[in-house]
């Protein structure tokens, strides 16, 4: 039983993440059964999967792992409840979780987790992820400490990442940096439709996470600027909701907005991880504030632009030498960059398309690394 761990059906990021590993597990391991957590993934989402049902987790502030012992066992049948004792590799794919930006109350429950599992003769591997910052180091320093001690691998997603993680702990063998992992993942093409210039908001940046203090008003308004570049250059418009219900009435102003300026507007809501990734293949441009939109879109081959709330979009860029297109104010600098984007679309794509082979092949390496870990626990098939 392989537990897939911060994955879920409505952050359309951790729902694409769940579908690369689960491709990877079932074509390398198709008997093998994974568990899934019940927060934010519906029943019929799980039975798709086939998954099994883990109760022990952390959710609203509380530990719910006392529910492995006192569920009987007949019920734990009746219902696909798997217990933690019962699991024997765990792949935290927790994205962004860990960090001064989250509660420390996630990293406890993760240290505790990592030490049951590697007690009982199990693997914990953290898949690549942002971490940090870390500011309160005392306690950080403990529990990472104990996290690098029970895990068998900590894959940083980007060099910051690795280097809060070793300004704490510092150099450690199992301590690896590998990218996002979603780059290699092929979901089965459908017919769909798509935008020249595909738009996606994300209301994190007007939120309190956000250090640079955009307002709701300048976001909006920058955004829809854009839909007059596009429409002088003959570009269709998309404006695409990548997260769900708190991203829904946001993305609807932007498309609103784009519209009221006389501009057709396309609007892609409620659709899944799948189509949303082949939606963004089909785009010529995208302009991105969710960052799983802007993996979609450069290891796809797509210019895209990012506005940042997080280390992890300037990260992400790095790694395709795309550094000038992530734009830290987007209330200010965004129509310019755009210009830039579009002016310079054939020596991205050649760029884009070098980097991709790159950062694929480290992606297998990665994969190849924890085929051999669960292969140690369940045997080679």
């Amino acid at each position: 039983m392989i537990e897939i761990k911060g994955v879920h059906f409505i952050n359309k990021g951790a729902e694409l993440m769940l579908n690369a590993i689960y491709q990877k597990l079932a074509h390398r391991y198709p008997s093998l059964n994974i568990a899934l957590s019940p927060v934010n993934s519906p029943f019929d989402k799980r039975k798709e999967l086939k998954s099994w049902l883990i109760l022990a987790v952390q959710y609203k502030g509380i530990d719910w792992s006392f529910l492995d012992s006192v569920i009987p066992r007949f019920s734990r049948g009746l219902f696909g409840v798997v217990k933690r004792s019962e699991i024997k590799v765990v792949l935290d794919a927790s994205g962004f979780a860990y960090g001064d930006q989250w509660s420390l109350r996630a990293l406890k429950h993760t240290e505790r987790h990592a030490r049951q599992i590697n007690s009982q003769g199990g693997v914990y591997i953290f898949m690549p992820q942002a971490f940090g910052p870390f500011n309160n180091s005392g306690e950080y320093k403990k529990l990472l400490n104990s996290i690098s001690e029970n895990s068998k691998y900590i894959f940083a997603r980007d060099r910051q990442s690795l280097s809060f993680l070793r300004a704490l702990i510092g150099e450690k063998p199992n301590l690896l940096i590998a990218p996002d992992f979603t780059n290699i993942y092929k979901p089965v093409k459908k017919m769909l439709t798509s935008a020249d210039l595909l738009i996606i908001p994300n209301s994190k940046i007007v939120s309190s996470k956000n250090k640079s203090k955009v307002t709701k008003e300048s976001y909006i308004e920058s955004l829809s600027r854009l839909g007059n570049i596009a429409k002088d250059r003959n570009l269709s418009i998309g404006v695409l909701n990548h997260e769900g219900k708190s991203d829904r009435l946001l993305c609807h102003e932007v498309y609103k907005k784009i519209s009221n300026l006389g501009i057709d507007c396309l609007f892609f809501d409620d659709i899944g991880a799948d189509d949303i990734k082949q939606t963004i293949s089909l785009s010529r441009f995208v302009v991105s504030s969710r960052f799983h939109g802007c993996v979609s879109a450069l290891s796809q081959g797509i210019p895209s632009l990012a506005t940042s709330w997080s280390h992890k979009y300037q990260m992400l860029y790095a790694d395709y030498e795309m550094e000038e297109y992530v734009v830290e104010d987007s209330s200010r600098n965004l129509a310019n960059s755009f210009e830039n984007l579009i002016l310079n679309e054939a020596r991205i794509k050649t760029t884009l398309h070098e980097k991709c082979l790159i950062l694929e092949e480290q992606s297998n390496v990665m994969w190849s690394k924890i085929y051999e870990e669960i292969g140690k626990v369940y045997g080679d098939s």
